[in-house]
């Protein structure tokens, strides 16, 4: 891996992938037609947002 990304950017990319999935299909919001229920009810992309503060963390930036 490189310097910009921490060294276990792969793990927390399958950790958000798995998360995103499982908040898709886990989802309680029923009254949209077809899937978007589940995506207007926030918490998909919990994840990548995480991941994105802890690569900005390791390149330096203040938490």
């Amino acid at each position: 891996m490189n310097k910009i990304l921490p060294n276990n950017f792969d793990e927390l990319v399958n950790i958000a992938v798995k998360k995103f999935w499982m908040s898709r299909s886990a989802s309680s919001v029923t009254t949209q037609e077809g899937g978007r229920g589940s995506v207007i009810g926030g918490k998909n992309l919990d994840g990548f947002s995480t991941i994105i503060k802890l690569v900005a963390q390791h390149c330096g930036a203040p938490r």
